[in-house]
């Protein structure tokens, strides 16, 4: 594992495999993940035995569609109440019941626009046929240097139509 600072008050490991991992690397595609530990009596859903392996998962998909490397800001959260902060990701996911998650997409790195529902529920068996897709289409329309919370800000998002709560 990997430190890496911020602004955030919490401290954000890198779940990266030291056999993966070469000196002065940046972090890879999901590698800023952040989870809640899920222990508190409000927890729905895992999250912090869930997450690093959900991170091989997205960093698997990136890697397919031509993103490997790319810095991705990823949360997850056992419950709506957010002690993980994954309002302010630019992937986020808030447990609803076991093996469900709902998804929230397009906050900024710098943790001034907060992301917005994109699923309302994903099943966790489901993430790489819903994400493959979105990864891909990033990958091909996004400007030069722009992250994916920018890229889902400016045109995902804006196309999908409002999850009712």
């Amino acid at each position: 594992m990997s430190l890496k600072m911020t602004k955030s008050p919490l401290i954000p490991f890198s779940p990266q495999r030291r056999e993966n991992r070469k000196s002065g690397d940046r972090v890879a595609c999901g590698g800023d993940g952040l989870p809640c530990p899920a222990t508190c009596g409000l927890a729905l859903a895992e999250s912090e035995r869930m997450l690093p392996g959900l991170i091989d998962r997205i960093e698997k998909l990136c890697a397919e569609v031509g993103l490997a490397g790319e810095e991705i800001i990823i949360r997850s959260t056992g419950c709506p109440n957010g002690c993980s902060r994954p309002y302010m990701a630019e992937i986020a996911f808030v447990g609803k019941a076991p093996g469900r998650y709902q998804v929230w997409l397009g906050a900024d790195a710098t943790g001034t626009r907060l992301n917005r529902v994109w699923k309302d529920v994903m099943k966790e068996a489901d993430i790489e046929t819903e994400f493959r897709p979105l990864l891909a289409r990033f990958a091909k329309e996004r400007n030069c240097g722009e992250r994916f919370g920018d890229w889902c800000d400016r045109v995902f998002l804006k196309e999908q139509p409002a999850v009712a709560n």
